[in-house]
């Protein structure tokens, strides 16, 4: 059980256009004000290229943890969740990897 006093430690899967200008700023506001008794941090990234991964930890503006692969990202016990921010063909394999690595919550 998760300590709603602790921010939710989110990995973000995809570093994409869209994740750049919509998925990081609205995880940023929600580190900022919080929502509703809890908040998240954005702690790790996943991508399939450095160059991306170091454009979302530029963006983040801050260091980030950086996976190359989604299960590393996935086996981090240091992430509780994780936002997956891929094409609709790549996502299904994607969300099914997280789930059975216990990184979703409703």
């Amino acid at each position: 059980m998760l300590d709603s006093r602790e921010p939710l430690r989110v990995g973000l899967v995809g570093c994409s256009w869209f994740a750049l200008r919509a998925h990081i700023p609205a995880l940023l506001a929600l580190e900022q004000g919080g929502c509703r008794g809890f908040s998240v941090r954005i702690e790790a990234v996943c991508s399939r290229t450095r160059k991306s991964m170091a454009k979302a930890e530029a963006k983040i503006g801050r260091s980030v943890v950086r996976h190359a692969q989604m299960q590393a990202l996935f086996d981090d016990p240091k992430i509780d969740v994780v936002l997956i921010v891929l094409p609709i063909p790549l996502a299904a394999d994607a969300i099914e990897a997280a789930l059975r690595a216990g990184k979703v919550r409703s």
